[in-house]
């Protein structure tokens, strides 16, 4: 059975996704007011976060998507797809399209060297 608990990563990615395609508030069954607090304290989401006493985060209102929300979440798409095996396999066929693209030059120049060399005679 698969483990539905998400990583601070993909909570973030989720709740700012879900603003960014509304343009208005989180539903309440997605929103985690802990998360919401952090990302409107640092700048990516607009509202009003409740603490208790202590400082501590107890209830956020999210009404909206800052520019650089918007720009933190493409950030977190893309390192998300840079690490799936898409990511991996497309990094490791530029590599091996770089050594071909290599290996191809240096027989060209050969090629050439060869071709000159008996126009010569």
């Amino acid at each position: 059975m698969k483990s539905t608990r998400l990583t601070a990563r993909e909570l973030y990615v989720r709740i700012l996704a879900t603003v960014s395609a509304k343009s208005a508030a989180l539903p309440p069954q997605e929103r985690d007011p802990i998360f919401c607090g952090e990302l409107i304290e640092e700048g990516y989401l607009l509202g009003a976060v409740v603490k208790d006493s202590n400082g501590s985060i107890i209830g956020a209102s999210v009404t909206g998507i800052t520019v650089k929300g918007r720009l933190f979440l493409q950030t977190l798409r893309k390192e998300e797809t840079e690490r799936s095996l898409t990511g991996r396999a497309k990094r490791l066929s530029i590599f091996i399209f770089g050594v071909l693209a290599g290996v191809v030059a240096a027989l060209l120049v050969e090629f050439v060297k060869y071709y000159l060399a008996r126009l010569e005679y």
